[in-house]
């Protein structure tokens, strides 16, 4: 990985590499309107399996391959919005093969890989057109500039955290998003944040972090039939189911 910081010219050779990995993963999945359960989409449709659970706060995610099964590994201590984000930046990984197995968000600005994956998981939550239809239709930009309201109903029509929604916004319309918007959807104003989600009528599942940790309910049932298969070894499964027991605490009841 290099050590220096991303410049605007690998920034954007970075997003024209994307564009078309992204239409074709688009077009096999049949993605053509915002996802509304990113974890049911990946676990259902693209096929990985999903663990999210609470760990320090720097490690955004990892992914890994049992066989050919894909599983991703998302940290529970960030909200929904941003584990959606996290969940398709692991399967940027997992599909293309590129990158590293463990994600930090600190790393975006210094790998082409991470980058790459980050703009992955930000274009198939906001597709850029749909976005840009929405805003011209709705007559948004006419002022020069989005109202934390107006961020907060497109964040809610993406299902994505309101931070996403702002960084997206101001990539498409520079100068459009006011930079006290990053501070208002950070974790240390969440609860003003809360507060105003709940006063403009929107649920606050996006911007909340969850109680309980998650596990995909066949998971248990996938390593047994790789076992079965003899397309991993007993060695691995217990490894796996060691980690799930003893690090997760999940229990397979």
């Amino acid at each position: 990985m290099s050590k220096h910081k991303l410049t605007p010219k690998e920034k954007f050779e970075c997003i024209e590499e994307i564009k078309p990995i992204v239409k074709k993963f688009k077009t096999q999945y049949g993605i053509t309107e915002p996802i509304s359960d990113s974890f049911k989409k990946i676990e259902n449709d693209i096929g990985y399996f999903i663990v999210s659970k609470k760990v320090n706060n720097e490690l955004s995610g990892f992914q890994y391959k049992i066989g050919e099964q894909g599983f991703i590994f998302v940290n529970n201590n960030h909200d929904l919005g941003r584990q959606n984000q996290s969940l398709w930046h692991e399967v940027y990984h997992l599909y293309t093969g590129d990158g590293e197995p463990i994600s930090k968000g600190s790393l975006i600005k210094y790998s082409t890989s991470e980058f790459k994956a980050d703009q992955f998981a930000s274009r198939i939550l906001i597709d850029r057109d749909y976005l840009s239809s929405y805003i011209r239709e709705n007559k948004l930009i006419e002022k020069g500039y989005f109202s934390k309201e107006e961020v907060l109903k497109m964040q809610n029509i993406f299902n994505v955290s309101f931070n996403s929604m702002c960084y997206t916004l101001n990539e498409l319309y520079d100068g459009s998003i006011h930079g006290s918007y990053y501070t208002f959807g950070s974790i240390k104003k969440r609860e003003a944040f809360l507060k105003f989600v709940e006063s403009e009528g929107y649920d606050q599942k996006l911007s909340q972090i969850p109680e309980e940790d998650y596990i995909s309910p066949i998971i248990f049932e996938i390593l047994q039939k790789n076992l079965a298969d003899k397309r991993t070894s007993s060695r691995r499964v217990e490894e796996i189911l060691d980690y799930i027991y003893e690090e997760l605490r999940f229990v397979n009841e």
